[in-house]
């Protein structure tokens, strides 16, 4: 750990600080939008704040999840031959902690900094193109909840993780090479993102979002994937000595039930859709893209019960939270009796919070990993 510690009371304020800046800008810039009272400028201005308000805090941080770790890969770097650590280290990534180092010698944070400066910039350039499609502020709140905890301690998974949901635009027949590239490079910030292409591939060998149909080449798929890789790992060690570090997630024998918490953050969705599929059908074929990976999401919560890749799916978390925003304006399309569609966001925004609490409490505040080292927060800018 680095930098001044702050107070427990201090690194909570922080913290609610940093979600009531980050969510409350892209409200406000959302609500200019509606009334049509703004210029592009404020909007972007607003964007802004909240943008860099996430960064300072993740990029500043003296302690978190495997920080240590990524210090002493940064001194490695410095000491080493960069070919020397490929392997051990993804390329890219590999490749971008050497830049820091020649840029900045011994002072480490700025990688820090500009790790998180990439990976969220990435966000914010996916909301910023949506943002007429769905509640941006509900999407901006999934993010900072569900998602944004983890950037602590998944440093180059949220790299991979920024990558893959840019390459999102072109997860389609018309542009599939496009996201194929994309997301061979964001496998060289995390060899994990590669899962993307085999379920991109599915997605365009099928022409509806039949549940029972996609499981039928999801769980096949996933499960000849993870055979194959075995293969590979089992024929390179002794080769390759890094290929070692790949060997824990191949551990099978017993259930792994903490993934089932990678199903409660989008929870709702499973009754919103089924819902909408009754009630107004037509609201989902434009998310159809979306709802697909929302299965896949489910199905592969279902297999890493038995192997330990639960990484794997916080790639699909991000079409969880553009499903949730996407919803919410959908509602109006929703008739009953006896309730109104302010009710029902009422409700819909209660829930998603509900969860959102829960998902919070039990991933990081009562995790052992998580809790330990985000409080209290360390403060290193200098």
């Amino acid at each position: 750990m680095s930098g001044t510690a702050l107070s427990i009371t201090m690194t909570n304020i922080l913290y609610i600080a940093t979600g009531i800046v980050s969510i409350g800008s892209i409200f406000i810039a959302s609500r200019l939008n509606e009334s049509k009272k703004h210029t592009r400028k404020i909007e972007i201005a607003l964007y802004c704040l909240s943008f860099l308000t996430l960064v300072i805090v993740l990029g500043y941080r003296g302690n978190s999840p495997d920080y240590e770790n990524y210090i002493k890969r940064y001194f490695l770097l410095q000491d080493r031959s960069l070919l020397s650590q490929i392997g051990y280290m993804e390329p890219l990534y590999a490749l971008l902690t050497y830049a820091s180092g020649l840029l900045f010698g011994d002072y480490y944070q700025p990688m820090f900094v500009i790790f998180a400066f990439i990976s969220i910039a990435f966000v914010y350039l996916e909301l910023y193109r949506v943002r007429k499609r769905i509640n941006p502020t509900i999407w901006i709140f999934g993010f900072v909840t569900l998602i944004y905890p983890f950037y602590f301690a998944i440093v180059r998974q949220a790299l991979a993780m920024g990558i893959v949901l840019f390459a999102n635009r072109y997860f389609n027949r018309e542009d599939k090479w496009k996201y194929i590239a994309l997301t061979v490079i964001a496998t060289m910030f995390h060899y994990s993102a590669i899962i993307m292409i085999p379920i991109l591939v599915l997605y365009l060998l099928q022409n509806q979002t039949s549940i029972r149909k996609h499981a039928k080449l999801m769980f096949p798929l996933l499960i000849g994937l993870f055979l194959v890789s075995l293969l590979v790992v089992n024929l390179l060690i002794g080769v390759y000595p890094w290929i070692n570090r790949y060997l824990y997630y191949f551990k099978v024998g017993k259930i792994y039930f903490s993934s089932v918490l990678n199903l409660l953050n989008f929870a709702l969705l499973i009754p919103v859709i089924l819902i909408f599929k009754k009630k107004h059908s037509e609201s989902l074929q434009p998310v159809r893209m979306y709802i697909y990976q929302y299965q896949s999401l489910v199905m592969m919560v279902l297999l890493t019960l038995l192997l330990p890749v639960g990484r794997i799916t916080y790639y699909l978390f991000f079409p969880g939270i553009y499903l949730n925003a996407y919803f919410y304006n959908e509602l109006e399309h929703l008739k009953f009796s006896s309730i109104s569609t302010r009710s029902l966001r009422i409700i819909y925004i209660v829930v998603l919070v509900v969860i959102s609490c829960l998902w919070l409490y039990l991933k990081f505040i009562a995790s052992d990993s998580f809790g330990s080292t985000l409080f209290p927060y360390y403060f290193n800018m200098f």
